[in-house]
């Protein structure tokens, strides 16, 4: 069911993509696609494109930060009783290595929150040949700080210095 979920969500992502990949684009030098495997990172051939999920970390999901009915608070309490890992968290983001570029979807929280728990995924990009300078595109899912908190340092210093960062207009209007 994994391998299945995740074609589908490779096939979404890579439609989503399309309109980046196809369009016109500065010149950059082409991106050699890898093939090795290790912890820290999971690579996937779609066609001609290699999905690499990027490993940032784990954690627990605090259930305080869940607002809603009492009846619902209740349900996931039972839950939580039921199975004390079903908050467990596990952070990635995908890199899509298109041959001509390299566009990573979601950064992962970075050092932002989880205690050094998460913080991961720059490394697991430099341990897949990558490195963070090679990134051409950044394509945030959505504004929540495990998804966006790997685009910056505490310092305030860009993670990924010559990429540029793209979030749907309604996202960023909400937030």
């Amino acid at each position: 069911m994994l391998k299945s979920n995740s074609t589908r969500f490779a096939a979404a992502l890579l439609a989503a993509l399309a309109s980046f990949v196809a369009g016109p684009t500065a010149a950059r030098p082409a991106a050699p696609q890898h093939h090795d495997q290790a912890p820290g990172f999971y690579r996937l051939k779609v066609g001609d494109l290699e999905v690499t999920a990027l490993f940032d970390g784990t954690g627990v999901f605090d259930p305080h930060w869940l607002n809603g009915t009492t009846a619902t608070m209740d349900g996931v309490q039972k839950t939580l009783h039921d199975d004390s890992h079903v908050l467990d968290v596990a952070d990635t983001g995908f890199l899509v290595n298109t041959g001509k570029q390299l566009i990573l979807v979601d950064v992962g929280a970075g050092t932002w929150w989880g205690g050094g728990a998460f913080g991961r995924l720059a490394g697991s990009l430099r341990s897949a040949g990558y490195t963070p300078d090679e990134d051409n595109i950044v394509l945030v899912t959505h504004l929540h700080s495990d998804h966006v908190g790997g685009l910056t340092t505490q310092d305030g210093k860009r993670v990924f210095p010559q990429a540029d960062v793209y979030v749907a207009k309604a996202e960023s209007d909400f937030w």
